[in-house]
């Protein structure tokens, strides 16, 4: 009996091997693709949020500074923008505000002269349905044109964006991103 669980053991171990030796190969093989095509959805993303722009370069002094205050703990990553010729186009940033199915990670962007170009949601875990509108190109029009140091709030709050209906707490989920994007674009100076 005790030498049947010894071989059971055993050929569990090789089993049990051989598949960890067979995924982690076909982890080498996958792992570079599988980056080369995160990084061409990023570079997709911040050029569909900030059109016109030619180059993104991460910003991590801004998003060091900004991670010490409270009003940017939502914020994930900032781009800086330049156009073609060099020049400064604007401002990208990855924000997560956190919505009624949980967090909603938003990219927005901020053109030069500190008008609001665009706001794409990379991720949401939102009621189907209902919360998952707040992704749609008609809810999401609705920021674009606002500017920094505008405070923006839904029409259920008293603001002139209108709420997804039966979707308030998305959209004011939203709402509260592009805010902390548009005071962030003020604090890098847009």
């Amino acid at each position: 009996m005790r030498d049947q669980f010894t071989r059971l053991a055993i050929t569990l171990m090789l089993i049990s091997g051989l598949a960890a030796g067979a995924l982690a190969l076909v982890d080498s093989f996958t792992a570079p693709r599988i980056a080369k095509a995160k990084a061409q959805a990023l570079v997709r993303a911040l050029t569909e949020v900030l059109p016109g722009a030619a180059t993104f370069k991460e910003d991590q002094e801004l998003l060091a500074t900004a991670k010490k205050e409270r009003e940017f703990a939502t914020v994930t990553a900032v781009y800086r923008a330049a156009a073609a010729d060099g020049s400064p186009a604007g401002l990208v940033v990855t924000v997560t505000p956190r919505g009624y199915g949980g967090p909603i990670e938003l990219m927005v962007g901020i053109r030069q002269d500190g008008t609001l170009a665009a706001v794409r949601v990379l991720t949401q875990t939102e009621t189907p349905g209902l919360g998952t509108k707040v992704e749609e190109e008609d809810f999401l029009r609705r920021f674009r044109g606002a500017k920094t140091g505008e405070h923006l709030t839904v029409d259920k709050d008293g603001g002139r964006i209108n709420a997804v209906a039966g979707a308030t707490i998305s959209s004011r989920a939203v709402t509260q991103g592009v805010n902390t994007a548009l005071s962030l674009a003020v604090r890098a100076g847009l």
